[in-house]
């Protein structure tokens, strides 16, 4: 693990930090001592141009160091550009390397539910009144925050982090209905979290019916997230708030899912996908792309317009 970055700092020490290299005509004995937006930011901050749109905010930025990209290196005239090749990975290099976030300090809170047959890996973090069910294996450095449960037999990898409030290995939904009613199907399965997985607060990955539900390492969920029943999700792919994934879909590795975004249970999804927010998949997805299918918000007549186009013109293709 690379040496923490201690501020006060020069931004030369930043620069060489992130594989970056100072421009402009900003002091070169410039000290940086914290990070802040365009907007905040003053004489002893660096800050990050992310986008051509945010231009004129740097116009009028006070900040003394500025993070962009070499096409921004000469934006503004009296300022330190630190130059990366990609200046929204480098900030965030620099922000974790700062290590001014939350940290969490290992060991098992007081108010939090382990079972003796748990195992919990060295360095392993488990907040206050979170559980860990029955068999449960976690693997080192791994961060369970307040009230996240991991259940019975799930497995979860090193350096996964889980927000607060989710849940990891709820019973999936299966049923099946016959005369006498809706009965539920008990679930065997577990679920499986390979190492470097996040999921994000009050999100569910729910357990498997007889194998278990897989996130492939290094993958990323938000908030508010349910994943179904045996779902198999490849490695690094990233999700956003408020996705539903049907039970068995198949998910490549490398795939963005847009927020909102909803998948029907048993698709797959080629990887490296990107899915647009809001995006209803009902069927496989066998070559990689750009995907979407819902219309940007639109006056309430346009939209009638655009509906009676579509029903017309199904009926005349019908």
């Amino acid at each position: 693990m690379a040496a923490a970055l201690r501020l006060p700092a020069p931004a030369a020490r930043l620069a060489e930090r992130c594989g970056g290299r100072l421009a402009g005509t900003g002091a070169k004995a410039a000290v940086v001592k914290g990070f802040a937006t365009l907007e905040h930011a003053g004489p002893d901050d660096i800050a990050f141009l992310g986008q051509a749109r945010y231009l004129p905010k740097l116009k009028a930025s006070k900040a003394g160091v500025v993070l962009a990209n070499e096409e921004h290196r000469g934006a503004r005239r009296g300022a330190m550009i630190l130059v990366a090749g990609d200046a929204r990975t480098a900030f965030a290099l620099l922000m974790n390397a700062a290590g001014k976030g939350r940290r969490f300090k290992a060991g098992v809170a007081p108010s939090a539910a382990v079972a003796k047959t748990a195992k919990l890996g060295r360095g392993v973090h488990v907040g206050a009144g979170a559980v860990v069910g029955a068999g449960a294996v976690i693997g080192a450095g791994t961060r369970i925050l307040a009230r996240a449960v991991v259940a019975e037999n799930c497995r979860v990898g090193r350096d996964c982090l889980l927000h607060e409030g989710c849940v990891i290995g709820a019973e999936g939904f299966g049923l099946v209905t016959g005369p006498a009613g809706t009965e539920r199907i008990e679930h065997h399965g577990a679920v499986v979290l390979e190492d470097g997985v996040e999921v994000g607060a009050n999100s569910c990955v729910d357990r498997g019916l007889l194998e278990d539900t897989v996130i492939g390492a290094g993958s990323k969920i938000d908030n508010l997230v349910q994943v179904g029943h045996n779902v198999e999700m490849g490695a690094g792919c990233v999700v956003c708030g408020c996705v539903a994934i049907g039970g068995s879909a198949r998910i490549g590795a490398g795939c963005v899912i847009g927020g909102g975004s909803r998948i029907k249970d048993h698709c797959a999804i080629a990887a490296g996908t990107m899915l647009m927010a809001a995006t209803t998949v009902i069927g496989d997805i066998r070559k990689a792309g750009v995907y979407g299918n819902v219309l940007p918000q639109l006056p309430q007549a346009e939209l009638k317009r655009i509906w009676k186009h579509w029903y017309r013109q199904g009926k005349e293709d019908a």
